[in-house]
């Protein structure tokens, strides 16, 4: 298992310095045009999730590295779930990074050519660290679902074919359930209920509790699936 987990990191680790400046970059345009430190770090880290599985399959399509990994002496099941662990743990320490930025734009905050509003008000999001990091926790839940969904796709048919078909899948179901379900349905009372509840403050803590643990869940649920259609490709 750690043989497959360093195998796919050593593949792209210089990647990932790169996109740690790109995350840099985008984060404090994003965190100073949006005027907020929480929007910065969810936005950094919900690139971190789809980024890194982009970066991953554009590997196992060039020089021959798929085939190439499939002749370490590691099982098939320890190459996905050294994948999957690298994307998990790649993301969690953009999470890390995109705090750690976050503290770096609260302290530099007076002299960055920001409106004095602005200004304050990402003075007042630096006293409460918790809801910048649920922020962020939830950008990357968010991603990692999608990420859920791509990943057994593109391990089994390649980036190619999983791109072409899976978001028109993704697109259709949300034709589905934006436009067509709420014409033959009326949205169930539990559904009502849980957004007036979710809108309450107090409540946000549970809310990023349980959406991490629901994204967790479905992720590993998806490492499961990747596992058996990868047994099935030929390499």
């Amino acid at each position: 298992m750690k043989a497959a987990i360093l195998s796919e990191f050593s593949a792209v680790k210089n990647v990932l310095l790169q996109q740690f400046v790109i995350y840099l970059v985008v984060g404090v345009f994003v965190g100073i045009g949006m005027g907020s430190a929480t929007a910065m770090v969810a936005c950094i880290s919900a690139m971190a999730p789809i980024l890194m599985v982009f970066t991953f399959a554009g590997y196992d399509s060039m020089n021959g590295w798929e085939r190439f990994r499939a002749t370490l002496p590691v099982s098939r099941d320890a190459l996905v779930i050294g994948r999957y662990a690298n994307v998990l743990l790649t993301s969690l320490a953009t999470l890390v990074a995109a705090f750690v930025i976050a503290l770096l734009l609260g302290q530099l905050v007076d002299v960055l050519p920001i409106d004095a509003e602005t200004a304050q008000f990402i003075s007042e999001e630096m006293r409460d660290p918790a809801m910048i990091v649920g922020g962020g926790l939830m950008g990357m839940c968010v991603m990692l679902l999608m990420t859920a969904v791509l990943q057994p796709f593109i391990l089994r048919y390649g980036m190619t074919k999983a791109m072409r078909w899976v978001p028109a899948g993704l697109m259709l179901v949300f034709f589905i359930a934006v436009l067509i379900l709420p014409q033959v349905i009326d949205a169930p009372a539990f559904l009502v209920d849980f957004i007036a509840w979710s809108e309450n403050p107090d409540n946000l803590p549970l809310l990023v509790g349980g959406l991490t643990v629901l994204s967790l869940g479905i992720y590993c649920i998806s490492c499961a699936a990747a596992m058996a259609l990868y047994h099935k490709k030929e390499l």
